[in-house]
């Protein structure tokens, strides 16, 4: 994983795509 700060904005970033993923997977 890159060095990069978790920031509130970057987490839900993270959560949609992998909601995304999952809604693709589902």
């Amino acid at each position: 994983m890159p060095e990069k700060k978790q920031t509130g904005e970057e987490y839900d970033f993270q959560t949609l795509q992998n909601l995304q993923k999952f809604e693709k997977i589902s």
